[in-house]
């Protein structure tokens, strides 16, 4: 009984991803359909990306945003410093002259009074874009 029951999960979870990788295959496909002739109606987004000393991790995160698909004139990114104290804003400044989307930084003065310091550095981030659609 508990051999045919650990038969049934290998099965199903093989399936499953094997389910998971054709749909995968697919959706790279898709990313096709993005081409330079209907870049234009695709609608503008605007990436923030609050940080505070994120110097370990921030140069990843922007060189990934870098490769991809959606059209980088299509797209900005706004990254809000809410006053870090490693190198985060420098390596912001480096790679502004690398990337080939609007890369924007914005830092924020350090308010030890307010309560949600993320909460601020959104809010402002929000008053700065100009996607029609806004992610975070």
């Amino acid at each position: 009984m508990l051999y045919s029951l650990g038969l049934f999960v290998l099965l199903w979870y093989a399936l499953f991803t094997l389910m998971l990788w054709k749909g995968w295959d697919r959706l790279r496909e898709r990313s096709d359909l993005i081409s330079e002739n209907n870049a234009q109606n695709l609608p503008l987004v605007s990436v923030i990306i609050p940080v505070r000393n994120e110097a370990e991790h921030i140069g990843a995160l922007l060189d990934a945003l870098d490769k991809q698909c959606y059209p980088h004139d299509r797209y900005e990114v706004w990254v809000i410093d809410d006053a870090s104290t490693d190198s985060t804003t420098s390596i912001v400044l480096d790679l502004q002259k690398k990337v080939s989307y609007r890369l924007q930084l914005e830092s924020l003065l350090d308010d030890r009074t307010v309560i949600s310091p993320k909460k601020r550095a959104i809010t402002h981030a929000i008053s700065l874009t100009n996607g029609a659609l806004t992610v975070c």
